[in-house]
């Protein structure tokens, strides 16, 4: 059986597993689909849904199918939930609905797309009480139409609220006869260890370089240049590279390079701006997209620092500002300063000051590129900001 070859991009080695759970006959009753954000979780999970109810492949029909619905969307024994705002429509809910049957990597979360702006549309979506009593469990306990099961997906469940959680552990514990649940999540760690224990758990992998740059060119008709260029700053994440604007990246580019200067020198008026441009212009992740972009121009001047070959940087048309970088910080502990942006995307998955924490990393990319300890230990950060303790 073959798992949505024509919809997923890279994870073969889940698409066979998948397939061989199909051919073995010993369905399951709830699988979880975990790994980072943009790899093709939902996409796979949906494709996995389809194959369960006789529909090989997500976008088109395929000889052994066994289903006359083209896709996921129009079957009646399918069901696809996405966290909601508390207070929203049935249209808002169809909506969304509707762009992944479109296109199952879009990001409907709309204050997760890079280019949303900062506050983006979202409104806190979550897996509220009224939404799970109200729209959800009615679903679940629907017996089979025209499939084999009743399938239902359930994006993000990491979002479920406490209580919802806990209503539905007792789903997972007692399934309704004929229904597999398909769970869908970025942040494992962020679920019950009791919900855990109940799901056959499917490991989803970034996706590679090359499987992000070839699916940009042959899906969305990015150039070769622009599609290596995205596929190396946002590390495997697929679904975001889709949504980044290559005049915006440069744009960032250029503030990046500024930002590490007036780090450098402690400049504050600079490192004020910009901090507060990104905090205030820009949602949580197109701010990771600028933690991407700095990690990566802080590689290529680790590999021409070592190499003095401009041929192999991914920011090559930068190649003068680099040398130039390289030569004036020749003792910068740069994998100290990658360690500092990596702590950074930790933080940025909870609830923090992004604007304070820039003005942080400024001063501990002061003493790094010098060579130095930061003043502050590792484990008290907020210390480089004394008005604030």
């Amino acid at each position: 059986m073959r798992i949505g070859s024509q919809s997923v991009v890279g994870q073969k080695r889940v698409k066979e597993e998948l397939a061989s759970i199909l051919d073995s006959g010993r369905l399951g009753h709830a699988y979880l689909f975990s790994g980072p954000p943009g790899v093709g979780k939902k996409a796979l999970a949906l494709a996995f849904a389809e194959a369960i109810n006789g529909i090989t492949n997500l976008n088109a029909p395929h000889p052994t199918a066994t289903s006359s619905k083209r896709n996921w969307h129009i079957h009646p024994d399918i069901h696809l939930f996405l966290p909601m705002p508390r207070e929203h429509s049935e249209s808002e809910r169809s909506e969304r609905i509707f762009m992944v049957a479109d296109d199952p990597y879009a990001i409907v979360d709309f204050g997760n797309r890079p280019g949303s702006g900062a506050d983006g549309k979202n409104r806190n979506a979550f897996y509220s009480t009224e939404y799970y009593h109200d729209v959800m469990r009615p679903s679940v306990m629907l017996s089979p139409n025209e499939g084999e099961r009743t399938v239902v997906v359930i994006a993000n469940v990491e979002l479920m609220r406490d209580n919802v959680a806990n209503a539905f552990l007792k789903l997972l514990e007692e399934p309704p006869k004929d229904v597999v649940f398909l769970l869908v999540t970025d942040r494992i760690n962020h679920l019950l260890p009791t919900i855990l224990s109940r799901c056959q758990l499917i490991r989803c992998q970034a996706l590679t370089h090359g499987e992000v740059k070839e699916a940009l060119i042959g899906r969305d008709g990015r150039s070769e240049a622009d599609a290596d260029y995205l596929a190396r700053v946002t590390a495997g994440n697929y679904a975001m590279a889709r949504y980044l604007d290559m005049g915006l990246l440069a744009e960032i580019r250029s503030e990046i390079v500024a930002f590490l200067r007036a780090s450098y020198t402690l400049d504050a008026r600079p490192i004020l701006e910009i901090s507060t441009r990104w905090a205030t212009t820009m949602n949580i992740e197109a701010q990771r997209s600028v933690l991407n972009l700095m990690e990566v121009f802080l590689r290529d001047l680790i590999h021409f620092r070592a190499t003095g070959d401009a041929s192999r940087l991914t920011n090559a048309d930068q190649a003068d500002i680099i040398a130039k970088f390289t030569g004036g910080l020749r003792d910068a502990r740069l994998d100290g300063m990658i360690a500092q942006i990596a702590e950074g995307r930790t933080l940025f998955g909870v609830n923090i000051q992004t604007k304070v924490w820039y003005t942080v990393l400024a001063f501990r990319f002061s003493a790094l590129m010098r060579g130095e300890d930061p003043t502050v230990p590792d484990g008290k950060p907020w210390l480089h900001m004394p008005a604030l303790t």
